[in-house]
Order: C-alpha cells, then structure tokens, then sequence
C-alpha cells in the first residue's frame, strides 16, 4: 500500500523554500489554508526590523510593525533595530519583548545628542531573555554610564552557551578597566569578536568602572576571527590584552588595537613569537603602528603563517632591508597585501617577490631619488604576480598638492616613465578581476602620473584582461574616452560587470553618444 508523503514532512524543506521567497510571497502561502498556514507563519515573521530614522523628528510606529511586535516578537529569530528613540512608543515597546526564540539580534541605538539611555536598557534586557542567541550585536551612539557597561557585560554572561558572534561598538569611549573584564567574561562559545570606539579624548576624564575581578579561562577554543578596531590603555589594560591573545590558539583572523608606544607595539610582536600562541594565524591587521625596528621582528615572527596582511601605517618611512625582509620571508605564503603607501621601487620589489599575490592595494609614492634612464625601463624585471586577481592602485608625487617649478626635471621625467611602464605591466595580468585606479598627484604631472584610458595613450596594453569584471576609475582626473574607446571595451571586456566613475562627473540632461553605446553592448554592465 502506498504511503502518501506530503512536502510538509520532509524535515527543514519549507525553511530553504521559504528563504527564496519575497515577504508578499510568504503573505500569500499562509492564505492557501492551514496547513501551509501553520508552516509559513513563522517564516512571515521570522524577522523583525524598524529602519533607521534619519531625521531628528520623532515619528509614529506603523501600525503593522507595532501589531507584529506586540502579537508576533514570539515567532522572531531575527531582531534588527537600527533606530534611537526617535520612534513614539518603542521603547515602552521594548519594555514588554515577548521575544523568546532569537538567534539573531542586530541594533544601532542613537538619541540624535540626546542622553537617554532606556533602549539600551531594554535592548539588554530582551537579550538576557535569549539564552539561545546566535549573533549579538550592539552599537551605541549614546554616552552609557560604568552601571550600564557592566550590566551589558553581566548579560553576556548570560547568553554564553551558544554565542558565536559578537559586535559591540561605541562612539564614545568605555570606562577604564571595562575592556580586561570584558574579555574575562567572553563566552567559550564565541567564533567571532568585533569591537570598536573612538580614540580617548586627552581632556576628556574616563570614568572608572568596578569589577569584581575574576580569572582567565585555560583558553578561547573556538574564537577564529577578531578585529579590535581601538585604542588600548598603556599599562596594565595592555598587558591583559596581551594574556588574552595568548589563549587564542586558534585565531586565523586578527585585526590589532592601536598600541599607547613603539614599546608596547613591540610587546605585541613578542607574543607573536611564541611558536605556541595563533599557530593557525593567516590573515593580520595592525592597523596603525609606529615604525620602527619592531617591524623586523613582526615579519619573521609570522613568517611561513601569514596569507593575507594589512596596516594603516606610513610604510613609506620602512628601511630597505625590511622591506627585503618581507619578500623574501612572506614571498611564497602572501595572497593579500594592503600597505598605504610605499616608495616605488618597493612596488616592484612586491609584484616581481611574490608569485602567489592575488589582492594588492597601495598608494604607490614615486621616489624621486630613484635614477632610472630610460633605455633601462625596459630591462627592468617583470612581475611575476600573474595570478592577481584584485589590483588597486593610487599614485602620489611624493611632494604634497602644490608645485612651484613649472617644468619636470629630468629626474621627475624619469620617475614618470617608471610608472607608465608600471601601467604596461597590468595588462599581463590575465587574472585580474578588478582593477581599480585613482592618483594623488600635483597639478604639473597629474596627467602623466595616471593611466589615460583613451586608445591613444594605452587602452590596448590592458587588451588581454579578459576576465575583467569590475573597474572603478572615479579618481582619475581625466578620462578621454569617447566613441572609439566604448567599442574597443565592448569588444575587449565582455565579461565587465561594472564601472565605477564613469557617470559621476556628467552634467544633468541626455547622457552621451559613449555612454549609450557602452549600455547597448554590455546590456548587462553598471555604471555607478
């Protein structure tokens, strides 16, 4: 006898159904009777959100999300409020939650100046009844009092049995002694940590908040990815800071505060040097750090872990030796490198020492030392990153925004042509993807510091990216594309999905004869 099986008992199918379907869409299954009722009801309201109220004028709730928060917060898994207390109601609306089965919870809390603090309060509070919650994440443009930040930290404690992720952030700085005991009382659960606020205001008095104080866990066992976008206090804080990386074993993803000193800095490079401590290390972010010596010691200290590197720093004022350091000893493991600014024959160093780079981005600085006569350009080494994908560069003369001299000197004509033979290298770069190009340069050179995407002056060096799909030029000064440089890039390009800059600078009324032609060949492309 055939058994009938009806979609409804096939464990978790109307959940992946539901995901595809729009929120009218949902509406109308719950309408067909009450089987599918039963089952799409819960998906309608699976999440609730109150967008962000962009003016300072307090508006009414809709009555239909006032209805779903009061009659349907029990069926929500999701709860995302991006909103102060500009909103008649909400938060006495907070205040009475029936919100209960929660594995996500998002909100943004601002009073547009203002000092209440009530939505915080009650946003912890829906939070401490969720010992189930997934994802928290809580960002505050309200000055809170030391009682509140302890009392966000004593809910934390409540939710520790399930929380992977977590993101905490504040526009103004936290009392003294709050982020060690913060750290203390992360849930072992916990993958990943995301934590920001302004740096401290030297007038400013921080308030002190009270801790019992309470001992570091053996270790942190699954926390995988940590960014600390802030400052740490000299001192003890930093210490304790440094006590806590060294119970991550298993970070692969870490995003560094900015230290108080060169000194501190150098105590963080020394935790890095214990083979024990973030063994799995790929992917560093350091920030802003000053440079100085501790760089030599922060390049061997990962050498061999680290995939993909990051920092904020003037990287222009590192010595040579470090920058060979670099190459030789990350040359076959780096896949990702972001650095400000670096002279450009450290540029060249980079691109010609590390064959396996897929992303790079700099502001590329022209030495103006560098003596390079021209018949030697093109004895120069090639790059040998042929399989980067993601490229972005910005140049920058190296003398500031104004210029006295109006006329090149040979050794500025030198530096120039460095980096025309620079632009001739992209287009061996068969790999690329992206491609995103702007510059910094003074008002003699500005034009020649660029690549000209006209045909004329190198558009067809860039013919064998075929695979290129996004190219944003919005920091380009000019652009000398016309008629003819459209069809060359409808009839190159094919797989471009979208052009950054292109459409910015155009005054209002029928757009150009280029533009419609570049839309009619690639249908599919967007201009931004």
């Amino acid at each position: 006898m055939s058994h009938h099986v009806s979609i409804f008992d096939i464990p978790h199918i109307t959940e992946a159904i539901g995901s595809y379907l729009e929120r009218r869409d949902l509406l109308s299954c719950t309408l067909v009777n009450r089987a599918f009722y039963h089952t799409f009801n819960p998906l309608l309201w699976n999440e609730l959100a109150f967008e962000q109220s962009l003016d300072k004028t307090e508006k009414e709730l809709d009555p239909i999300q006032k209805d779903a928060f009061l009659n349907k917060a029990s069926l929500a898994k999701i709860l995302c409020i991006e909103t102060g207390c500009r909103y008649k109601g909400l938060p006495e609306l907070l205040s009475i939650s029936s919100c209960k089965r929660l594995k996500v919870m998002k909100s943004i809390v601002s009073s547009h100046g203002g000092e209440d603090m009530s939505p915080v309060l009650y946003l912890l509070m829906i939070t401490a009844n969720n010992k189930h919650l997934d994802s928290w994440s809580l960002g505050s443009w309200v000055r809170l009092t030391p009682d509140v930040f302890w009392l966000m930290t004593m809910t934390l404690t409540t939710i520790n049995t399930s929380l992977s992720d977590l993101e905490l952030g504040f526009s103004f700085n936290p009392p003294k002694g709050w982020f060690p005991q913060l750290l203390k009382r992360l849930p072992l659960t916990l993958k990943s940590l995301y934590m920001f606020w302004t740096p401290p205001t030297p007038r400013v008095e921080r308030q002190v908040c009270q801790f019992s104080d309470q001992p570091w866990p053996e270790a942190y066992p699954c926390l995988e990815n940590m960014t600390l976008s802030l400052s740490v206090d000299e001192g003890a804080e930093e210490r304790l800071f440094f006590q806590f990386l060294e119970r991550c074993s298993g970070l692969v993803k870490l995003g560094c505060p900015r230290f108080s000193s060169n000194e501190a800095f150098g105590d963080f490079v020394t935790v890095l040097e214990t083979p024990r401590v973030m063994p799995a290390l790929k992917e560093l972010d350091i920030g802003w750090q000053p440079v100085g010596g501790q760089w030599d010691r922060l390049v061997l200290a990962v050498q061999g872990r680290v995939h993909r590197f990051t920092t904020d720093s003037d990287t222009t004022l590192l010595l040579p030796d470090t920058m060979s350091l670099l190459t030789t000893h990350w040359s076959r493991t780096l896949e990702s490198l972001r650095l400000p600014r670096l002279l450009s024959e450290n540029v060249e160093l980079i691109l010609t020492k590390c064959p396996n780079l897929k992303k790079f981005d700099c502001m590329w600085t022209v030495n103006r030392a560098t003596e390079v006569e021209s018949n030697d350009m093109e004895g120069l080494t090639d790059w040998t990153c042929m399989g980067l994908e993601e490229l972005r560069i910005a140049f920058a003369d190296g003398r500031g925004e104004s210029v006295e001299e109006p006329v090149l000197s040979m050794q500025e004509k030198r530096a120039v042509r460095r980096i025309q033979r620079a632009f001739r290298q992209i287009g061996r770069l068969t790999e690329l993807k992206s491609l995103t190009l702007g510059w910094r340069a003074s008002d003699t050179f500005k034009h020649r510091a660029n690549l000209d995407l006209s045909k004329k002056n190198g558009l067809e060096l860039l013919a064998n990216l075929k695979g290129l799909n996004k190219l944003d030029i919005s920091q380009l000064r000019h652009l000398n594309i016309g008629v003819e440089e459209v069809q060359w890039i409808v009839t190159h390009w094919r797989q471009l999905k979208k052009i950054r800059g292109l459409t910015h600078r155009l005054e209002k009324g029928p757009e150009p004869d280029y533009i419609v032609r570049l839309r009619h060949g690639l249908p599919d492309l967007v201009l931004a």
